[in-house]
């Protein structure tokens, strides 16, 4: 069996912790359960309680953006060990864009609070967290381009 230490490993954002720090973060990591077509964040919304950053342990979440037409644009799907949600985290504004469950999904989510207290303590995430980020926006550039 797996703890939420080694699911956290598995992030991009966290594979280069030490044991002491994800014994830290772990303890703040929330388990949750998605069942498939679960809107798990909604593009716009400015919720308190569910304010996080949510990492994948299994199943899989795609991300969308709302059109000016009202369709909707598919970002990302993303699978274990991806993140998501880490822009409301970081500024406090309302969600970029929506997740949904593809499939039943297991996260674990930490909420803002818990996650920007973490980044002081642990430059390294915060470099990790520029890296994803930036590797996303050049993701969008291409989409733009093509």
């Amino acid at each position: 069996m797996l703890y939420k230490q080694d699911h956290l490993r598995q992030s991009e954002l966290f594979a280069e912790l030490d044991e002491r720090s994800l014994d830290v973060l772990a303890e703040y990591a929330e388990n949750r359960h998605f069942v498939k077509g679960h809107l798990i964040v909604l593009e716009g919304a400015t919720e308190v309680e569910n304010l996080g950053l949510y990492v994948i342990i299994s199943g899989g979440v795609e991300i969308t953006r709302r059109m000016s037409d009202g369709s909707q644009f598919q970002l990302a799907v993303l699978g274990p060990g991806d993140c998501f949600g880490e822009l409301s985290v970081i500024d406090g504004q309302p969600r970029s864009a929506s997740a949904v469950a593809v499939e039943d999904t297991e996260c674990l989510m930490l909420t803002a609070i818990d996650f920007r207290e973490f980044l002081q303590i642990s430059p390294k995430v915060a470099h990790n967290l520029l890296r994803v980020i930036v590797g996303r926006l050049r993701q969008t550039d291409e989409m733009i381009v093509d």
